[in-house]
């Protein structure tokens, strides 16, 4: 989608596809969902579109968790924690957060 080399534009020749990498998918993130359903409009797509929303969704590590599936400990911030949240977690509200 963000890369002249990785733009598809809905090639029907193609029998099936697969998402490898997505750099900018947070960044266009209604655009990368429209084309989700696009793409698999026109073929098949071996990661289906419902995993691949379940998986831009990190709260899928809490969803392992619950699972007892052992994940690296995670605090799942909403946008509207901002700062706040940044300084909960001990990151002071300047320093960066591992996402």
């Amino acid at each position: 989608m963000g890369s002249p080399r990785g733009a598809w534009t809905g090639r029907t020749e193609l029998h099936c596809a697969v998402f490898r990498t997505t750099w900018d998918y947070f960044d266009r993130f209604s655009e990368f969902c429209t084309w989700i359903d696009h793409a698999a409009a026109l073929t098949r797509l071996y990661n289906p579109p419902a995993m691949v929303r379940w998986n831009m969704d990190k709260h899928y590590l809490v969803d392992f968790a619950r699972m007892g599936i052992p994940v690296v400990a995670s605090h799942i911030l909403t946008n509207a924690a901002g700062r706040a949240g940044r300084e909960r977690l001990g990151g002071g509200g300047d320093q960066a957060l591992c996402i």
